[in-house]
């Protein structure tokens, strides 16, 4: 703290401020641990010397792999891309070494490392885009959030710092170029409407519901044909023909001319035959 010229200062005075800027400086820290720990200067000059196209042995992996460890969770109020360029990491990667980013895709392999980096574990995922990229995830608070609790075909978002380009080959031999981060913390997030594996999460949305209603639906056809009333079932009249059979309505014998007298006769004849009687003889003339 500046002090005024010919100004004296007590000495306990001089114990206080001295003590309050302790507590300022831990405050400080700790509100830095609850961000993405940032890189000092003399890190990133050695984060500059990164191979870009070589693997992932250099002191630059190991300089990102601590300071992804040291993440909690919260980004705070650090600077980050929120929808990284892959294309152009790859074409430039030392204009974006270092930076942070928030990558999402789809777990396609993860390998775990050996040797003195095998706090972490290599990922390789696609965006929904379908592009290709690598992120090495620290291994942080293994008991509450381990890593083996992940598989392939989740979608997972990471915060992680750009690390470089890196060329290997592929599944089919061919050579090809990826974007490396290196991250912590992984979180399972929802498919992107459109993106990989979106059509089969709302086919599962979708399915479930159905198959519970087509379920319920059923299950209540079923009790309802158990439970109904005993005059409802069909019943049966003498001779084994069912109630409303055509022919058991005497449709032989003709009926009336007068639609009123017809249609008396149909009701007395589909009474009888409910009954278990025989249906009576047309009254209309000329009928035998």
């Amino acid at each position: 703290m500046p002090v005024e010229s010919g100004m004296r200062v007590n000495p306990c005075a001089n114990l206080v401020l001295a003590a309050l800027a302790i507590g300022h400086d831990a405050a400080a820290a700790l509100g830095r641990a609850m961000d993405f720990p940032a890189l000092t200067e003399e890190h990133r000059a050695r984060l500059m010397q990164a191979r870009d196209g070589g693997d992932h042995q250099e002191p630059a992996f190991f300089i990102l792999l601590r300071s992804a460890a040291g993440f909690d969770g919260e980004v705070g109020d650090a600077p980050i891309r929120l929808a990284p360029d892959l294309d152009a990491m790859i074409e430039r990667p030392a204009d974006f070494r270092g930076d942070l980013c928030r990558v999402t895709g789809i777990i396609q392999q993860r390998t775990d490392l050996s040797g003195r980096y095998v706090g972490a574990v290599e990922w390789f995922l696609r965006d929904d885009a379908a592009r290709p990229f690598i992120v090495y995830v620290a291994r942080v608070d293994e008991t509450r959030h381990p890593l083996s609790g992940f598989h392939d075909g989740q979608r997972v978002e990471i915060v992680a710092r750009f690390y470089k380009r890196m060329d290997a080959a592929a599944r089919d031999g061919r050579e090809r170029s990826y974007a490396a981060f290196v991250g912590a913390r992984p979180r399972i997030v929802l498919p992107a409407a459109g993106g990989p594996g979106s059509g089969a999460a709302m086919f599962w949305v979708v399915a479930i519901p159905a198959a519970v209603l087509l379920g319920v639906f059923l299950i209540l056809v079923v009790y309802a044909r158990r439970h109904r009333e005993p005059g409802v079932r069909r019943r049966r009249f003498a001779g084994g023909a069912a109630a409303g059979d055509v022919a058991a309505l005497d449709l032989d014998h003709p009926l009336s001319d007068d639609p009123a007298e017809a249609l008396g006769e149909l009701h007395e004849r589909a009474h009888h035959v409910v009954d278990g009687a025989a249906p009576p003889e047309s009254s209309h003339p000329g009928s035998s």
